[in-house]
């Protein structure tokens, strides 16, 4: 029974970890992104888009409209640039090509042939990078980067979702 309840714990773990991404932040700790109250996007820049398979235009409206969103949650509103707002926002997609490889040897218990066996699995890998900028001095204060599966079918999900982990400790606790 112990034996059984110790297997079930740790697959749990493995699947919990297998669906977790990783979100990297940095931001300057000199910042008081308290009083930081508005936002404008920047003109889209060459490197923003697209992924295959994904209209770009469609892509860039969910990110907008993720981002808007959990930063409205903080209380921060969009504006015009022309406005003045406080910071300026941009984003970039990347893709990239994982491959992995499994092979099995024939003289395994698992193996049912004499001779080895490899599968070779490739998986597009998106990765969104936003950054925030001081809009009076054009310099970088904040800066997020996550990773997920592309899957075109649930983008609109996977997008909220990465954005959602950007934001969760937004602002930044003063060090």
């Amino acid at each position: 029974m112990k034996l059984a309840f110790m297997l079930i714990l740790t697959v749990s773990v493995l699947a919990v970890s297998v669906g977790a991404q990783k979100i990297k932040i940095e931001y300057d700790s000199a910042v008081d992104f308290t009083r930081l109250q508005s936002f404008a996007w920047r003109e889209p820049v060459d490197g923003q888009g697209p992924i295959a398979e994904t209209n770009s235009a469609q892509l860039d409206v969910r990110v907008k409209d993720a981002v808007n969103d959990e930063l409205g949650k903080k209380g921060m509103t969009l504006k015009d640039a022309a406005t003045s707002p406080d910071v300026i926002l941009a984003y970039y997609v990347m893709v990239d090509v994982k491959s992995s490889a499994q092979s099995v040897d024939p003289g395994s218990p698992t193996s049912n042939t004499k001779f080895e066996q490899v599968w070779v699995t490739d998986e597009l890998r998106g990765t969104l990078v936003l950054e925030m900028f001081n809009a009076q001095t054009g310099r970088r204060i904040w800066h997020a980067a996550g990773s997920i599966k592309v899957n075109p079918k649930k983008q609109e999900k996977n997008v909220k979702h990465v954005v959602g982990k950007m934001f969760k400790h937004y602002p930044p606790k003063p060090r």
